[in-house]
C-alpha cells in the first residue's frame, strides 16, 4: 500500500513539475521599455514599432511584456527612472533628449534609439561602425526598419557587452 502511494506520488511530481515549471517560466516575460513623446506618437513611430513587434510573434501580454511611458519635457526624469527601475531587458528612446535621460541612468541595460540625431555629437557612441556604449539605434525611422532595430536589439540581449 505504501509503494503504491509512493509511486503515485512519484508519477504526480514527474507530470505536475513541468507544468509548475513552464508557468513560472511565463510569469517572467522579458520587458521592452519605451520612453517616447507625443511628437513620435503622432508621426507612428510607437504604433509602427509595436506592430512590427506584433508581426515577429512579440505579443504584449503573451510573449512579452511591454512597458510605455510617453513623457513631457517635465516629466523626462521621473518617466526614464521609472522604466530604467523596472529592469528590462531592453529600454527603446524616441529622440536624443529622451535618449540622454535613459543614458544617465544606466549603463548595463541596452538602449535602442529611434530618430536620435548625431549619435556621435550627443556622445552616444565613439563609432558608428562599432558602438562603444550600451547604446545603437537610427537617426531616422522608417517603419520597414522596425525589423533592423529589434534584430540589433535581439543581439543586444542575447551577447551584452562584457
Amino acid at each position: 500500500m505504501r509503494r503504491r502511494r509512493f509511486l503515485t506520488a512519484l508519477g504526480s511530481a514527474a507530470v505536475i513539475a513541468p507544468v509548475l515549471s513552464s508557468a513560472q517560466q511565463r510569469l517572467k516575460l522579458p520587458i521592452v521599455a519605451m520612453l517616447a513623446d507625443d511628437p513620435a506618437v503622432k508621426a507612428g513611430d510607437v504604433d509602427a514599432f509595436q506592430a512590427k513587434l506584433h508581426e515577429l510573434g512579440w505579443v504584449d501580454g503573451s510573449t512579452i511584456r511591454f512597458e510605455l511611458r510617453l513623457s513631457k519635457v517635465p516629466d523626462r526624469s521621473t518617466h526614464a527612472t521609472e522604466l530604467v527601475n523596472l529592469a528590462p531587458d531592453v529600454l527603446v528612446s524616441v529622440g536624443v533628449l529622451l535618449t540622454e535621460s535613459l543614458a544617465e541612468r544606466t549603463k548595463q541595460i541596452p538602449i535602442a534609439f529611434i530618430n536620435a540625431s548625431n549619435p556621435l555629437g550627443s556622445g552616444f557612441s565613439g563609432s558608428l561602425a562599432k558602438p562603444s556604449r550600451n547604446l545603437t539605434g537610427f537617426v531616422s525611422f522608417d517603419p520597414a526598419m522596425g525589423g533592423k532595430v529589434l534584430q540589433l536589439m535581439k543581439i543586444e540581449v542575447e551577447h551584452p557587452q562584457r
